[in-house]
């Protein structure tokens, strides 16, 4: 199915199919590909275009299968003859068909059917006028990628009841002195240059929408105003659909001028995402990040007059990037802590953190302990969805750094040397906006499989640390995004999980 045909009979005979007057016209079946077929015209009794002979032949656009047929097909009678020879079955065409016979000055086409361009279309194609009509109930689509170009001597014509798409990245283009006439309708999503004549219907899709804001920073309690502009100014509906993939964390509601309001419900990460209502699909989202208010703090009862300097000023700590070099092994979980208001949290015994009570992690967060006694400070972390490593010592100061890999909202206490001495609020997670349903270690039966839930607006990527698991992509659904993991070691084989080659895994899995 497809390709191109090119045939011209000679005196009396076809271009496909039977001869000048007798024989019997055979049956001829074209339901795909590009097709000419010309009757010579230079003596009088020429025979048809297609078909011909005593019995003109039989002529049909259906396959063997009865698939309706694609072809564009441009058939000329010669002086005495028909375009098409049998016309019985032309109420079930299939396909775009120009005829000229032997009185017309033109080819005249027909969409049979719905239609959409396998290939681009000019009219007129050569030297002839061209018209092509789709006729009342028929339908032509000009899809992605391709285009329909009118030219002078080129004429196009919609039907009343007759329908013509053009498709996001199809183009209709009418040059100087082609002409469209429009008396049904014509839905345009893509692009249409020239002049479209007619009382018909032209329905304009939304192309693109925007958003602005493309981000926002909000404290809880805090509402920000979210405006869409709609393109093309023309667009037959701008009515827009205003929804948020995580409602715990933002909600979203219109407004009667058509923007809306982003009121922030807790600490976290949502997406706010505004769709054209129309069907075209177009639409944007913005990123919403809430963080806690910060605590006040509690009055110094007894400030120091004269504290100590920092031994080191230049030393990264408080929250610096999580793609710095870090060193050394995960610590151990440490049992809860029981006390949850900042005034639990004191210095440990031995050294001095710089880093006390309630902090907001975003991402990673790095604090500095002082060893007061000589010896290395113990750290402990009473939950999954951070992590915590040594990443680098300098004489007495050993500078820390928590990773936050599990869900926006969640909590952690932090204690050195068996004092808790913080709590993190995770804001968002140190792999770009990712979050995971697994953070907590888990085991897989030798051969068995694991699935992963992570929650992102742009596809994540999670990897194995090691050969003893496959990964493999199962699909989304929205913003959440599904892997299986594989146990493809032995028992025993351990394996860390990253997400978008992140420095800490996310969760480790071990096979039984």
């Amino acid at each position: 199915m497809g390709g191109i045909v090119e045939a011209s009979g000679g005196e009396y005979a076809a271009g496909i199919g039977g001869g000048g007057w007798y024989g019997g016209g055979g049956t001829v079946t074209i339901y795909g590909g590009t097709v000419t077929a010309i009757s010579s015209d230079s003596v009088s009794q020429g025979g048809a275009g297609i078909g011909g002979g005593e019995g003109n032949g039989t002529f049909s656009t259906t396959a063997a299968d009865d698939t309706p047929g694609t072809a564009v097909i441009y058939a000329a009678g010669g002086t005495s003859a028909s375009a098409i020879a049998d016309q019985s079955g032309k109420e079930n065409w299939s396909g775009i068909i120009f005829e000229k016979n032997a009185a017309d000055s033109k080819y005249s086409g027909v969409v049979y059917g719905d239609q959409t361009l396998q290939e681009d279309l000019t009219l007129p194609n050569g030297e002839d006028p061209q018209t092509l009509t789709v006729k009342e109930g028929a339908s032509l689509t000009v899809p992605d990628g391709k285009t329909l170009t009118v030219k002078q001597d080129g004429e196009l014509r919609v039907d009343s009841g007759g329908e013509l798409h053009v498709n996001k990245g199809g183009t209709l283009e009418i040059q100087q002195n082609g002409s469209v006439t429009n008396e049904g309708t014509i839905h345009n999503s893509g692009t249409i240059s020239g002049t479209v004549d007619g009382s018909g219907s032209l329905v304009q899709y939304v192309m693109s929408v925007k958003l602005d804001p493309a981000a926002l920073s909000l404290t809880k309690g805090q509402t920000a105003t979210l405006t869409a502009t709609v393109e093309p100014d023309n667009a037959t509906s701008k009515a827009v659909v205003w929804n948020s993939n995580h409602t715990g964390v933002a909600t979203v509601t219109e407004n009667a001028d058509g923007s809306a309001t982003v009121t922030a419900v807790s600490a976290g990460v949502a997406a706010i995402t505004v769709t054209a209502e129309d069907g075209s699909g177009a639409s944007a989202s913005c990123t919403v990040t809430v963080k806690n208010p910060d605590p006040d703090p509690d009055p110094d009862p007894d400030p120091d007059p004269d504290p100590d300097p920092d031994p080191d000023p230049g030393k990264p700590s408080g929250g610096s990037g999580w793609n710095e070099p870090s060193i050394g092994a995960e610590m151990p979980i440490a049992e809860p802590e029981e006390a949850g208001q900042s005034g639990a949290f004191s210095q440990p015994v031995g050294c001095v953190s710089d880093m006390l009570g309630e902090v907001s992690v975003s991402g990673a967060y790095q604090f500095r302990l002082t060893s007061t006694n000589g010896t290395a400070p113990v750290v402990e972390l009473d939950s999954t969805n951070f992590r915590a490593v040594l990443a680098s010592q300098e004489g007495n100061d050993y500078f820390w750094k928590v990773y936050a890999v599990g869900l926006p909202g969640q909590v952690c206490t932090v204690k050195v040397n068996g004092t808790a001495v913080a709590r993190l609020t995770l804001i968002s997670s140190i792999f770009g906006g990712v979050s995971s349903d697994t953070t907590a270690p888990f085991t897989v039966p030798q051969g068995g499989s694991y699935q992963f839930r992570l929650t992102a607006i742009e596809p994540p990527k999670l990897s194995a640390g090691s050969s003893s698991f496959t990964v493999e992509y199962v699909g989304n659904e929205g913003f959440d995004w599904y892997f299986k993991v594989v146990a493809v070691g032995k028992p025993g084989d351990g394996c860390g999980f990253y997400i978008n080659g992140a420095p800490v895994p996310v969760a480790v899995a071990h096979i039984s």
